[in-house]
């Protein structure tokens, strides 16, 4: 035997049979509508509709149309006859029910163009409701349909995003100047947008780099009427790393002997590169030339620096200005210089050759 229970208050169908020669039994429980004889249902569609004034809603549309009738075949019954439903334009329809019954309905919901995320009804309200004619009925009853309103698809940018080289790819999403922000609001939407990660492409100074973000989500009032079309990633190229600001020492030049020039010898082999980060790699190199050709001592020497290895682009630098060091003078020396013999004259008077002075 087989029956079915009707909850009253939950529109529920439940069918239920036993039988104990049947193998197996399958109960599926249905949904129903109750609707008065003297009334026609008119059942419509579901819709929806993206978040925003700027997206018109969509033209609501009816399923079907019907009324309960006497049964002609059984007695003191009912059965469920169609009516002729015709969309003659946006949301309206014109109705026969072929018994001389005609009329007009419009679809409407409550919800406005700028109404939040979130369903609506849609439905038809009696003021849109026309009966001409004598029909089988003289109301209608709506089997609502639901207008979603679903999140608009917005996307972010980021600005401020910049460092000093600090040999890593590391981006800090909290560092000050750095703005994530959200495109493609509705005016007077109160939306943030964050990022709990960032990344640079590379580690080297420049501009124009690459990098990602993640971790990117909404906040504000109005956050759940958007989504993020991208997700919870956002790629940019506007980055930036600036070279790192170091200063140069331990350059040192020799001694030397006046030899007329004001030429120097550098050495650069215990330079030190004062805030360099640790494992790069940057070369010095170095001229130099004393302030004049004259013998002195702590003569100051003019440095001339440059710099080269794989990391010196990501510097910029403070080069050694200068160092000391002495000239000596030149030894000198004289030859061949000579003293004629002479008859005593009562005078100290003498007879001199002059000599050669070498080592120029």
């Amino acid at each position: 035997t087989a029956s079915v229970a009707r909850d009253l208050v939950n529109n529920v169908l439940t069918p239920s049979m036993s039988a104990a020669n049947y193998y197996a039994r399958t109960v599926t429980t249905g949904t129903y509508t109750l609707v008065a004889a003297d009334k026609m249902l008119i059942t419509l569609n579901d819709a929806t509709k993206v978040y925003g004034a700027d997206n018109a809603f969509p033209g609501f549309t009816a399923l079907s149309a019907s009324y309960s009738a006497a049964d002609p075949n059984n007695a003191g019954s009912t059965i469920v006859m169609p009516i002729s439903i015709t969309n003659t334009g946006t949301s309206t329809y014109s109705y026969n029910d072929g018994a001389g019954g005609l009329g007009t309905f419009q679809i409407s919901t409550a919800a406005t163009l700028a109404s939040r995320v979130g369903n609506y009804a849609i439905t038809v309200t009696p003021a849109n409701f026309t009966v001409v004619g004598t029909p089988h009925f003289n109301a209608m009853q709506v089997q609502n349909g639901v207008l979603t309103i679903t999140p608009r698809p917005i996307t972010v940018q980021a600005s401020g995003v910049a460092k000093v080289y600090d040999g890593n790819t590391g981006l800090d999403v909290t560092a000050a100047g750095f703005v994530v922000s959200p495109t493609g609001l509705i005016a007077g939407d109160v939306v943030t947008a964050s990022a709990n990660a960032g990344i640079y492409a590379d580690k080297n100074a420049g501009s124009g780099k690459s990098y990602s973000l993640s971790g990117v989500a909404l906040g504000g009032t109005d956050a759940g009427n958007y989504y993020l079309s991208a997700g919870a990633n956002y790629s940019g190229s506007n980055g930036s790393i600036t070279q790192k600001s170091v200063s140069v020492s331990g350059i040192t030049a020799s001694n030397k002997i006046y030899d007329g020039s004001t030429s120097a010898t550098v050495a650069v082999n215990g330079a030190v590169v004062n805030g360099l980060v640790a494992g790069d790699t940057v070369i010095v190199a170095a001229t130099g030339q004393f302030d004049t050709k004259d013998a002195g001592t702590g003569k100051t020497v003019a440095l001339t620096s440059s710099y080269s290895g794989i990391d010196a682009g990501n510097y910029a630098f403070t080069s050694q200005a200068s160092t000391m060091a002495d000239v000596t003078p030149k030894a000198l020396t004289i030859t061949g210089t000579s003293v004629a013999d002479k008859v005593y004259d009562g005078t100290v008077t003498a007879t001199a050759t002059q000599g050669v002075l070498t080592g120029f």
